[in-house]
């Protein structure tokens, strides 16, 4: 029976099935005669990776399970097996302490607070392989998720982080994770994103289906305004590695931004099915709960699991004057400021909730100020769509390199991946 009569996707088949490729095919007789059509099927996108005719007699029906046997498991080599280069050798301790760290990395949780495991097994590896080119990036991924206390600090780990890809993309420009980083480091460099584009579309051509590739290329494509497309690439991550806790958190941000609250909801879900102790999706559920008429419950979740009372404060704040306790709310972010000084990023937000255009522009300029980097995660935050016909709004825009006629003419060729 074909699969297409079992009103089943073949994704759905290869997920009930465990497998990454499904054989469809079909017979026809005339006398003597059959012709077996076979087709082997990319189970994770639905898509061809084989397809041929076998002619035969009759009487050769048992060579003919012996010809599609063998051509299945050729081309099973070809298209899945070897869809990637041969990895990069080293000796065996060290891939150890790689493969260590980037479990850890990837199964943690979205709280991204404690990555000391992670620095020093794959710094012990670079003292072991200093050429080891997947250690070198896998701790630039790494080192970008480490707190820095001032801008010297913060200015420094990016700095390491550009040596690190740029030595990487030195020893092996074949390298997909390398290309996919000196994509992004000549965006930050030069400012030139169609430049760094070219770098991220050949890292996509040479490992579509790499995570930390699919990833990156996400970030990349919000970055750019291409909303969709980053759910999209997101998503393609997701399928390929279903415990990836950065790619539920990418996911989630990209959502939170856009608005779309239901279907942020459910993937938030899905991260604390994984990790219930995860604090960033406890909080994002938060700040979807405030935004969907839930903002009781948002307020015990924030309670419950928000660790530094700073940000406990601004997002009860915020919670607060949805529920229409305006003098509560006021007298939170007094006391945030009493406490802790200004936090300019959770006063740009609660401002933006009120749609205050004095005070939000205020606060987005001090964030700017101490970090310029920070307008990568503003500008396409529906949060502050109140502020785009702005002088100031439209300034930026400009000075960061964001104004619509520039992002316009960027071209990102993005692999067609099929529906998933």
């Amino acid at each position: 029976m074909k699969y297409s009569q079992l009103n089943k996707s073949v994704p759905e088949i290869g997920e009930e099935l465990n497998v990454d490729a499904v054989i469809e095919g079909s017979v026809l007789r005339a006398g003597n005669t059959v012709r077996v059509t076979a087709q082997l099927i990319d189970a994770r996108n639905d898509t061809h990776l084989w397809a041929d005719n076998f002619d035969r007699e009759l009487t050769d029906i048992f060579d003919i399970q012996d010809d599609i046997a063998k051509s299945v498991a050729e081309h099973l080599e070809a298209a899945i097996t070897n869809r990637h280069r041969e990895p990069q050798k080293t000796d065996p301790e060290t891939y150890a302490m790689f493969l260590r760290a980037r479990h850890k990395y990837y199964g943690q949780s979205g709280n991204f607070t404690e990555f000391e495991e992670e620095i020093g097994l794959l710094r012990r590896a670079l003292e072991r392989d200093p050429s080891y080119v997947p250690a070198m990036t896998l701790l630039a991924v790494v080192l970008q998720h480490v707190p820095s206390e001032d801008r010297a600090q913060r200015e420094a780990k990016v700095q390491e982080r550009m040596q690190l890809i740029r030595d990487a993309y030195a020893i092996d420009p074949d390298d997909a994770v390398a290309n996919m980083f000196m994509g992004w480091n000549v965006m930050i460099e030069t400012g030139d994103k169609q430049q760094g584009i070219r770098y991220i579309e050949r890292s996509l051509k040479l490992e579509p289906s790499n995570v930390e590739v699919l990833r990156t290329a996400a970030f990349v494509a919000s970055d750019v305004g291409r909303t969709d497309d980053a759910v999209m690439l997101l998503r393609q991550a997701l399928i390929r590695e279903p415990l990836c806790i950065p790619c539920y958190a990418n996911l989630s941000r990209i959502l939170v931004q856009d608005h779309r609250w239901v279907e942020a909801e459910k993937i938030l879900r899905r991260r604390l099915a994984i990790d219930e102790q995860d604090i960033g999706a406890h909080i994002n559920l938060a700040l979807v709960f405030i935004e969907t008429g839930r903002a009781e419950e948002a307020i015990d979740i924030i309670d419950k699991w928000e660790p530094d009372e700073d940000f406990r404060l601004g997002f009860r704040s915020m919670a607060l004057d949805e529920l229409g306790r305006s003098d509560e709310a006021e007298q939170a972010i007094s006391q945030l400021q009493e406490k802790f000084g200004d936090k300019p990023f959770v006063l740009a937000s609660f401002y933006g909730k009120r749609a205050d255009v004095e005070q939000t522009l205020h606060w987005l300029g001090v964030v700017l100020d101490q970090d310029p980097g920070a307008w990568t995660y503003l500008v396409f935050d529906r949060l502050y769509d109140f502020l785009h016909t702005t002088p100031q709004w439209q300034q930026w825009l400009s000075d960061f390199g964001y104004a619509q006629q520039d992002l316009d003419k960027i071209e990102f060729e993005i692999p067609d991946f099929g529906e998933s």
